[in-house]
């Protein structure tokens, strides 16, 4: 898809179901949340699964 996606309050709920959807169709995801620790982890989730375009604010 090759689009740069931002997705706000990405630690829980559709925020989290959009960015992974997002990521996994090939898009450039940026992620927002308000735990970094939380987003830490999903960063680390996201790029395991193959998904290498994951960037955290």
């Amino acid at each position: 898809m090759n689009q740069n996606v931002l997705i706000t309050d990405a630690t829980f709920g559709i925020g989290l179901c959009g960015a992974c959807l997002f990521a996994e169709c090939g898009s450039y995801v940026f992620l927002v949340g308000r735990r970094p620790d939380r987003l830490i982890e999903i960063q680390k989730e996201l790029t395991e699964t193959q998904i290498m375009k994951c960037k955290r604010w």
